[in-house]
């Protein structure tokens, strides 16, 4: 019998507005089995009256070279793609493609999707003092109502507030896929310092984020504001 090549880690699937994100690292151990050389994925569209059914819509994607190179983000692995207007279950699933074959598919991932998150807006201000700091504020937004089950079965219900994302523009003009935070952001503000006392022209926006980590709509943009000469 064969020996089992190791299978990507951490595989994780979210809504991105309208779009979904398909993360994973790579395999534990890699390189005791040689480089790995590509990706499979396998993404699946279900409906949600009928789970059991084939899927509506199946697609395999394969990962090498540039295009595995041009996944790569922050460390991880991202693979975006569109989800359409009709809610469904979406399944995917990633395994690994070393030069000696293929490991087994990670544990597959689901996410029912479309969700619809609000728009959020958020300001920009600097804050008073000689180092240039600045913060990102939005007010708090109630997220609907999550059901849970209380020690005795019963459904309780509980509020919560939607936390947000936040993102800066890059060079190209293009949003990137992963925000400045690193985990999403509760207490409605983010403050960035900066290094330079005259920052170059940047532009921030904003995602919400609900309880299961889909994200919203992405805010309008918001320019660096001009910065008053401390006194």
């Amino acid at each position: 019998m064969g020996t089992l090549l190791p299978p990507p880690e951490h595989v994780t699937l979210w809504q991105q507005d309208t779009q979904a994100l398909l993360a994973w690292d790579a395999p534990a151990g890699a390189g005791d089995f040689g480089d790995v050389i590509g990706y499979s994925l396998r993404i699946e569209r279900r409906a949600l009256d009928c789970l059991a059914c084939p899927p509506r819509d199946a697609r395999n994607v394969e990962l090498d070279g540039a295009s595995m190179a041009a996944a790569r983000s922050g460390g991880r692995y991202l693979y975006p793609f569109p989800i359409g207007e009709t809610r469904a279950l979406w399944v995917a699933s990633v395994a690994a493609r070393f030069a000696a074959g293929a490991s087994l598919p990670a544990e597959p991932v689901t996410l029912e999707a479309p969700e619809r998150l609000p728009r959020q807006e958020l300001e920009a201000i600097w804050l008073p003092g000689d180092r240039p700091v600045l913060r990102l504020a939005w007010p708090p937004l109630r997220d609907r109502i999550v059901q849970v089950l209380g020690k005795e079965g019963h459904p309780v219900a509980r509020e919560l507030f939607f936390r947000a994302n936040v993102y800066q523009r890059d060079a190209g003009g293009a949003w990137p896929l992963r925000p400045l935070n690193g985990s999403p952001i509760s207490n409605g503000q983010w403050l960035i310092n900066f290094i330079v006392r005259d920052p170059p022209p940047l532009e921030y926006a904003l995602r919400l984020v609900d309880a299961a980590g889909n994200e919203g709509p992405l805010s309008s943009p918001v320019p660096l504001p001009r910065r008053e000469p401390a006194q």
